[in-house]
Protein backbone atom coordinates (compact mmCIF):
# COMPACT_ATOMS: atom_id res chain seq x y z
CA UNK A 1 0.00 0.00 0.00
CA UNK A 2 1.17 3.39 -0.73
CA UNK A 3 1.66 5.98 1.90
CA UNK A 4 2.91 9.36 2.19
CA UNK A 5 4.87 11.11 5.61
CA UNK A 6 5.52 13.83 7.21
CA UNK A 7 7.10 15.61 10.41
CA UNK A 8 3.90 17.28 12.26
CA UNK A 9 4.08 20.04 14.81
CA UNK A 10 1.51 19.30 17.66
CA UNK A 11 -0.10 22.35 19.25
CA UNK A 12 0.19 22.01 22.91
CA UNK A 13 -2.39 23.40 25.59
CA UNK A 14 0.06 25.66 27.12
CA UNK A 15 1.65 26.91 24.13
CA UNK A 16 4.63 25.61 22.23
CA UNK A 17 4.21 22.48 20.19
CA UNK A 18 5.44 19.13 20.18
CA UNK A 19 7.40 17.01 17.27
CA UNK A 20 6.12 13.93 15.68
CA UNK A 21 5.93 11.85 12.62
CA UNK A 22 3.23 10.90 10.67
CA UNK A 23 2.49 8.58 8.11
CA UNK A 24 -1.27 7.19 6.29
CA UNK A 25 -2.21 5.73 3.24
CA UNK A 26 -2.51 7.80 0.19
CA UNK A 27 -5.45 6.46 -0.86
CA UNK A 28 -9.39 5.91 0.13
CA UNK A 29 -10.26 6.16 4.02
CA UNK A 30 -11.25 7.52 6.49
CA UNK A 31 -8.51 5.30 8.50
CA UNK A 32 -8.20 3.73 12.05
CA UNK A 33 -5.49 5.81 13.48
CA UNK A 34 -2.49 4.23 15.72
CA UNK A 35 -0.22 6.01 18.57
CA UNK A 36 3.29 5.27 18.25
CA UNK A 37 5.17 5.30 21.46
CA UNK A 38 8.62 5.89 21.22
CA UNK A 39 11.57 4.41 23.08
CA UNK A 40 14.16 5.97 24.77
CA UNK A 41 16.25 6.28 21.89
CA UNK A 42 13.45 9.38 20.32
CA UNK A 43 11.87 9.34 17.37
CA UNK A 44 14.90 7.30 15.43
CA UNK A 45 15.44 5.74 12.22
CA UNK A 46 13.97 2.86 13.61
CA UNK A 47 10.38 4.40 15.10
CA UNK A 48 9.92 6.14 11.54
CA UNK A 49 10.14 2.14 10.14
CA UNK A 50 7.59 1.42 12.67
CA UNK A 51 5.59 4.23 11.92
CA UNK A 52 5.45 3.70 8.45
CA UNK A 53 4.92 -0.55 8.57
CA UNK A 54 1.82 0.53 10.57
CA UNK A 55 0.71 2.97 7.81
CA UNK A 56 1.04 0.61 5.10
CA UNK A 57 -1.42 -1.79 6.93
CA UNK A 58 -4.15 0.97 6.37
CA UNK A 59 -3.92 2.73 9.62
CA UNK A 60 -3.06 6.73 10.15
CA UNK A 61 0.15 6.08 12.54
CA UNK A 62 1.28 9.45 14.44
CA UNK A 63 4.43 8.58 16.92
CA UNK A 64 5.10 12.01 18.83
CA UNK A 65 8.27 13.54 20.23
CA UNK A 66 8.06 13.03 24.19
CA UNK A 67 11.45 14.78 25.07
CA UNK A 68 10.20 17.95 22.93
CA UNK A 69 11.04 19.52 26.22
CA UNK A 70 14.43 18.57 27.08
CA UNK A 71 15.67 17.45 23.45
CA UNK A 72 13.85 17.92 20.79
CA UNK A 73 14.29 16.11 17.47
CA UNK A 74 16.97 13.69 19.09
CA UNK A 75 17.35 10.29 17.59
CA UNK A 76 19.85 7.74 19.40
CA UNK A 77 21.67 5.13 18.26
CA UNK A 78 20.93 1.33 20.09
CA UNK A 79 24.70 1.65 21.55
CA UNK A 80 26.19 2.35 25.34
CA UNK A 81 25.98 6.26 24.36
CA UNK A 82 22.14 6.09 22.93
CA UNK A 83 21.19 4.18 26.19
CA UNK A 84 22.86 7.05 28.64
CA UNK A 85 21.42 10.00 26.37
CA UNK A 86 18.18 8.40 26.59
CA UNK A 87 17.85 7.64 30.40
CA UNK A 88 18.77 10.70 30.99
CA UNK A 89 15.79 12.43 28.67
CA UNK A 90 13.83 9.81 30.06
CA UNK A 91 14.65 10.95 34.15
CA UNK A 92 13.99 14.58 33.01
CA UNK A 93 10.79 13.58 32.31
CA UNK A 94 7.61 15.05 34.59
CA UNK A 95 4.51 12.91 35.02
CA UNK A 96 2.10 15.86 34.91
CA UNK A 97 3.78 16.50 31.32
CA UNK A 98 3.51 13.64 30.33
CA UNK A 99 0.01 13.30 31.23
CA UNK A 100 -0.28 16.98 29.55
CA UNK A 101 1.18 15.30 26.22
CA UNK A 102 -0.71 12.18 26.17
CA UNK A 103 -4.21 14.03 25.95
CA UNK A 104 -4.00 13.60 22.45
CA UNK A 105 -4.10 9.48 23.23
CA UNK A 106 -7.00 9.81 25.75
CA UNK A 107 -8.91 11.67 22.90
CA UNK A 108 -7.96 8.76 20.60
CA UNK A 109 -9.02 6.34 22.94
CA UNK A 110 -12.50 7.71 22.62
CA UNK A 111 -12.71 6.68 19.47
CA UNK A 112 -12.71 2.97 19.96
CA UNK A 113 -14.96 0.84 18.17
CA UNK A 114 -16.71 -0.43 21.40
CA UNK A 115 -16.48 2.76 23.47
CA UNK A 116 -18.41 4.85 20.76
CA UNK A 117 -20.85 1.59 20.52
CA UNK A 118 -21.11 2.20 24.58
CA UNK A 119 -21.76 5.86 23.55
CA UNK A 120 -24.40 5.58 20.95
CA UNK A 121 -26.12 2.93 23.11
CA UNK A 122 -26.65 5.64 25.77
CA UNK A 123 -27.46 8.27 23.38
CA UNK A 124 -30.07 6.20 22.04
CA UNK A 125 -31.56 4.43 25.48
CA UNK A 126 -31.84 8.96 26.60
CA UNK A 127 -33.47 9.44 23.63
CA UNK A 128 -35.92 6.33 24.18
CA UNK A 129 -36.78 8.37 27.85
CA UNK A 130 -37.44 11.79 25.77
CA UNK A 131 -39.65 10.11 23.54
CA UNK A 132 -41.66 8.07 26.39
CA UNK A 133 -42.26 11.34 28.25
CA UNK A 134 -43.37 13.13 25.78
CA UNK A 135 -46.22 10.67 25.37
CA UNK A 136 -47.45 11.89 28.44
CA UNK A 137 -48.56 15.05 27.45
CA UNK A 138 -52.18 16.18 24.93
CA UNK A 139 -51.47 15.32 21.12
CA UNK A 140 -52.33 17.91 18.83
CA UNK A 141 -53.05 17.02 15.25
CA UNK A 142 -54.37 18.87 12.21
CA UNK A 143 -56.93 16.56 10.39
CA UNK A 144 -58.69 17.79 7.25
CA UNK A 145 -61.15 16.25 4.19
CA UNK A 146 -61.45 16.91 0.60
CA UNK A 147 -64.46 15.21 -1.63
CA UNK A 148 -67.53 15.07 -3.61
CA UNK A 149 -71.20 15.17 -2.53
CA UNK A 150 -74.19 15.87 -5.07
CA UNK A 151 -78.15 14.69 -4.71
CA UNK A 152 -77.95 13.46 -7.95
CA UNK A 153 -75.60 10.87 -9.61
CA UNK A 154 -75.27 13.23 -12.66
CA UNK A 155 -74.11 16.10 -10.72
CA UNK A 156 -71.42 14.50 -8.74
CA UNK A 157 -68.34 15.29 -10.81
CA UNK A 158 -70.01 19.34 -11.79
CA UNK A 159 -68.33 22.32 -10.70
CA UNK A 160 -70.55 22.98 -7.21
CA UNK A 161 -69.45 19.40 -6.36
CA UNK A 162 -66.60 19.69 -4.14
CA UNK A 163 -66.47 19.40 -0.56
CA UNK A 164 -63.68 20.16 1.83
CA UNK A 165 -63.31 20.20 5.93
CA UNK A 166 -60.30 21.48 8.01
CA UNK A 167 -60.31 20.96 11.67
CA UNK A 168 -58.05 20.22 14.98
CA UNK A 169 -58.20 16.94 16.71
CA UNK A 170 -56.51 16.98 20.25
CA UNK A 171 -55.97 14.18 22.74
CA UNK A 172 -55.19 13.42 25.75
CA UNK A 173 -54.63 9.63 27.17
CA UNK A 174 -55.90 9.69 30.73
CA UNK A 175 -56.99 5.86 31.22
CA UNK A 176 -53.64 4.36 30.61
CA UNK A 177 -51.95 7.46 32.34
CA UNK A 178 -50.11 4.78 34.86
CA UNK A 179 -49.01 2.45 31.72
CA UNK A 180 -47.24 5.40 30.11
CA UNK A 181 -45.76 6.19 33.84
CA UNK A 182 -44.19 3.20 33.90
CA UNK A 183 -42.85 3.13 30.64
CA UNK A 184 -41.09 6.24 31.45
CA UNK A 185 -39.68 4.43 34.60
CA UNK A 186 -39.23 1.59 31.99
CA UNK A 187 -37.21 3.35 29.68
CA UNK A 188 -34.89 5.54 32.70
CA UNK A 189 -33.63 2.06 33.99
CA UNK A 190 -33.05 1.17 30.62
CA UNK A 191 -30.85 4.02 30.41
CA UNK A 192 -29.12 4.18 33.35
CA UNK A 193 -28.29 0.43 33.05
CA UNK A 194 -26.55 1.67 29.25
CA UNK A 195 -24.99 4.38 31.24
CA UNK A 196 -23.71 1.87 33.60
CA UNK A 197 -22.20 -0.24 30.57
CA UNK A 198 -20.45 2.69 28.88
CA UNK A 199 -18.82 3.57 32.03
CA UNK A 200 -17.96 0.31 32.01
CA UNK A 201 -16.55 -0.17 28.99
CA UNK A 202 -14.66 3.45 29.28
CA UNK A 203 -12.77 1.77 32.38
CA UNK A 204 -11.88 -1.54 30.92
CA UNK A 205 -10.61 0.53 28.12
CA UNK A 206 -8.57 2.50 30.06
CA UNK A 207 -7.36 -0.37 32.15
CA UNK A 208 -5.95 -1.85 29.02
CA UNK A 209 -4.20 1.13 28.02
CA UNK A 210 -2.50 1.41 31.13
CA UNK A 211 -1.63 -2.53 31.31
CA UNK A 212 -0.33 -2.50 27.32
CA UNK A 213 1.99 0.72 28.35
CA UNK A 214 2.90 -0.62 31.81
CA UNK A 215 3.80 -4.37 30.23
CA UNK A 216 5.56 -2.67 26.56
CA UNK A 217 7.62 -0.13 29.23
CA UNK A 218 8.63 -2.85 31.50
CA UNK A 219 9.74 -5.37 28.62
CA UNK A 220 11.77 -2.40 26.68
CA UNK A 221 13.75 -2.21 30.21
CA UNK A 222 14.49 -6.17 30.48
CA UNK A 223 15.34 -6.15 26.84
CA UNK A 224 17.89 -3.23 27.56
CA UNK A 225 19.25 -4.75 30.59
CA UNK A 226 19.40 -7.97 28.76
CA UNK A 227 21.33 -6.80 25.68
CA UNK A 228 24.21 -5.38 28.03
CA UNK A 229 24.48 -8.42 29.99
CA UNK A 230 24.43 -10.43 26.57
CA UNK A 231 27.21 -8.01 25.81
CA UNK A 232 28.91 -8.23 28.39
CA UNK A 233 28.87 -12.33 28.34
CA UNK A 234 30.44 -12.15 24.97
CA UNK A 235 32.81 -10.41 25.88
CA UNK A 236 33.85 -12.76 29.01
CA UNK A 237 33.35 -15.41 26.62
CA UNK A 238 36.02 -14.17 23.78
CA UNK A 239 37.86 -13.61 27.27
CA UNK A 240 38.17 -17.23 28.57
CA UNK A 241 38.66 -17.96 24.71
CA UNK A 242 41.97 -16.39 24.51
CA UNK A 243 43.01 -17.69 28.30
CA UNK A 244 42.17 -20.75 26.92
CA UNK A 245 44.45 -20.63 23.96
CA UNK A 246 47.35 -18.73 26.37
CA UNK A 247 46.87 -22.30 28.11
CA UNK A 248 45.64 -20.07 31.54
CA UNK A 249 42.31 -21.92 31.62
CA UNK A 250 40.97 -25.01 31.04
CA UNK A 251 38.52 -25.32 28.43
CA UNK A 252 35.48 -26.33 31.23
CA UNK A 253 35.88 -22.06 31.57
CA UNK A 254 35.06 -21.39 28.17
CA UNK A 255 32.00 -23.75 28.06
CA UNK A 256 30.64 -22.21 31.20
CA UNK A 257 30.92 -18.79 29.48
CA UNK A 258 29.95 -19.79 26.30
CA UNK A 259 26.47 -21.21 28.13
CA UNK A 260 26.13 -17.99 29.93
CA UNK A 261 26.08 -16.48 26.86
CA UNK A 262 23.73 -18.43 24.81
CA UNK A 263 21.01 -18.55 27.82
CA UNK A 264 21.33 -14.35 27.57
CA UNK A 265 21.30 -14.74 24.15
CA UNK A 266 17.85 -17.14 24.15
CA UNK A 267 16.60 -14.81 27.43
CA UNK A 268 16.90 -11.00 24.52
CA UNK A 269 15.96 -12.90 21.61
CA UNK A 270 12.53 -13.86 23.65
CA UNK A 271 12.31 -10.36 25.02
CA UNK A 272 12.41 -9.08 21.64
CA UNK A 273 9.33 -10.69 20.77
CA UNK A 274 7.48 -9.94 23.94
CA UNK A 275 8.48 -6.14 22.99
CA UNK A 276 6.82 -6.45 19.91
CA UNK A 277 3.99 -8.02 20.91
CA UNK A 278 3.31 -5.59 24.07
CA UNK A 279 3.62 -2.85 21.15
CA UNK A 280 0.50 -4.56 19.25
CA UNK A 281 -1.17 -5.16 22.49
CA UNK A 282 -0.91 -1.02 22.57
CA UNK A 283 -1.85 -0.67 19.23
CA UNK A 284 -5.22 -2.59 19.77
CA UNK A 285 -6.05 -0.77 22.89
CA UNK A 286 -5.47 2.48 21.81
CA UNK A 287 -6.28 2.28 17.78
CA UNK A 288 -9.30 3.15 16.07
CA UNK A 289 -11.90 5.94 14.00
CA UNK A 290 -9.42 8.68 14.08
CA UNK A 291 -9.60 10.86 10.80
CA UNK A 292 -7.67 14.33 9.95
CA UNK A 293 -9.23 17.36 11.01
CA UNK A 294 -11.88 15.29 13.69
CA UNK A 295 -10.18 16.99 16.92
CA UNK A 296 -9.26 13.79 18.22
Amino acid sequence: MDISSERVSIPLAGGGSMGGYLARPKTGGPFPAVLVYMEIFGVNRHIRDVVERVAREGFLALAPDYFHRSGPGVEYGYDDAGMAGGMKLLGALRADEMIADAKAAIAWLRQRPDVRRAERELAAETARVGVATAELYPSLSLVGSIGLEASAGNALFSSGAGTAAVGTNLVQSILDFGRRRGNIEAQDAVREQAFARYGQTVLVALEEVENALVAFAEEQERRLALREAAGAAGRATALSRYQYTSGLVDFESVLVAERSLFSLQDQLATSEGEVTANLIRLYKALGGGWTPGSGG
